[in-house]
């Protein structure tokens, strides 16, 4: 008996446990009517879906909704229902062989829906395609909660993943079966290999950040950089064997999806490579970014303001340290590989708002870091920036406070604080401690709340009509 309570009050296993709850209530905040926002039975992982669950009764020569339909001939049906408003839409592109992604991410998304009976085009349940967008997200929690400790410390480590797990833009983003949700565990898998294997100098985990890596180009496009992202940060680290490794098995991959889209239907897939090469880039792609915040509609999220300033804050090395930190480093180096990846292959007007899921693990990572910092300087002007960027969530619910108490709460937060600033007096500094330690609290219970309560207050309501297809069968 005495060995179990030693055991139940060890240390190590306490944070395991505190983590783990902290992921399942991220699952819990995702799956809460995880199948109706954002978009109800109508976005881009039921096209994911049919093309995995497709790839079960044809590996290769498999159908599903394209958005490359002018010109394309091989194109079997096409219907069309309100073709301007994105979200009441559905258009029924329909087109064999599907090469509109690499096949291994839409297979894994099609997977449950397979098992379930379901394999043909038609409506499927909402949260059956989501599943494993959820499954995934655990994963991400995880893997940014380790991210975070060995970049930083485990105080910035739980606070990244109460952030991770509660803030309503990542929990909404990370429910959607979209192929950015699948490739942010398998990155942050193959990034902590990598730097293991730095650490410890053993062949396995290198060879184990690799396959990770080479898995990405598989699932995404976009993938396919990744590998030279790690090679950079290992020449950075002088093993350029390792680096040239990395770089030459990515250009055998890249090479071998040439070889698989030409097998299957050359004409296609070089109709396919022209198609997407006909996008844009426009300079003012990342500008959009920062500004435009949306999940189908605007969403107006101080969060995601707050996580993109503080990564670049920290990019930038203007932190309070006079050198960057090696953790410091390796998070710059990774966010602006993103950055400019995001930049090469998106636009100002195909700069989709999930194209940006891969910049969520550090934009909760940059958060936590700043919370972090708040709490332990008790520095005024951090803690305003919080307050005036924390609060936005009680807009998007329609949490109306009487003025004059906002007005007159405002005034004693930062009356303390000011007071604490210019007196530096023990009394001042446990009262602005104290208060801003229930301020944060506060902030996170606001944002389940937000999460909660969100979809009910705003959308899909009597002013917004959700189209909802009741049957959708297409088969062979």
């Amino acid at each position: 008996m005495v060995s179990l309570i030693k055991k139940l009050l060890d240390k190590d296993l306490l944070i395991i446990i505190a983590m783990w709850l902290l992921i399942m209530i991220g699952v819990a905040l995702r799956a809460h009517k995880g199948d109706t926002f954002p978009i109800s039975n109508n976005d881009d992982g039921l096209i994911y879906t049919w093309a995995g669950t497709g790839q079960y009764n044809n590996l290769t020569n498999f159908a599903s909704l394209t958005i490359f339909d002018e010109g394309n001939e091989y194109l079997l049906w096409r219907s069309q229902y309100k073709n301007f408003i994105p979200h009441q839409e559905f258009g029924m592109k329909i087109t064999r062989p599907w090469f509109d992604h690499p096949p291994l991410g839409v297979l894994l998304i099609g997977t449950i829906p397979h098992f379930l009976g379901y394999d043909n085009i038609e409506q499927i349940p909402h949260m059956v395609i989501r599943f494993s967008a959820i499954l995934a997200s655990v994963f991400t929690m995880w893997f940014t909660f380790e991210l975070a400790k060995k970049l930083f410390n485990q105080k910035v480590a739980f606070l990244s993943l109460i952030f991770l797990a509660t803030i309503p833009y990542f929990v909404f983003a990370q429910r959607q079966a979209y192929l950015e949700n699948y490739l942010n565990p398998v990155f942050l898998g193959s990034l902590l290999l990598l730097l293991k294997y730095l650490e410890k100098k053993k062949t396995k985990y290198f060879i184990g950040s690799l396959i990770l890596a080479l898995l990405m180009g598989w699932m995404k496009i976009v993938g396919f950089a990744i590998p030279f992202m790690l090679a950079v940060w290992l020449m950075k680290k002088k093993d350029f064997k390792h680096a040239f490794i990395m770089i030459g098995t990515n250009i055998a991959s890249i090479i071998g999806y040439g070889i698989y889209g030409f097998t299957i239907n050359k004409d296609a897939f070089l109709q396919l490579i022209s198609n997407q090469g006909e996008r844009g880039a426009f300079m003012s792609s990342f500008f959009k970014a920062m500004t435009k915040i949306e999940i189908y509609q605007l969403f107006d999220s101080g969060w995601y303001v707050l996580g993109l300033v503080m990564a670049i804050v920290i990019m930038l090395g203007l932190t309070s340290h006079k050198k960057k930190t090696e953790g410091e480093e390796i998070y710059s180096w990774f966010f602006l590989a993103w950055l400019i990846v995001l930049f090469i292959l998106s636009g100002k007007f195909n700069n989709s708002p999930w194209y940006r899921y891969p910049l969520i693990p550090f934009m909760s990572i940059s958060i936590g870091y700043f919370v972090n910092t708040v709490l332990k300087t008790k520095d005024m002007f951090r803690a305003g920036v919080l307050f005036l960027l924390g609060l936005t969530g009680m807009d998007l619910i329609g949490l109306e406070v009487n003025s004059t108490l906002v007005r007159l709460a405002t005034v004693g937060f930062f009356g303390v604080l000011v007071l604490d600033y210019i007196f530096k007096h023990d009394l001042t500094k446990k009262l602005s401690g104290v208060m801003i330690k229930l301020f944060v609290a506060s902030l996170i219970l606001l944002n389940v709340l937000v999460v909660l309560k969100y979809y009910s207050a705003s959308y899909c309501n009597e002013n917004l009509h959700c189209l909802t297809p009741t049957k959708v069968i297409l088969k062979d």
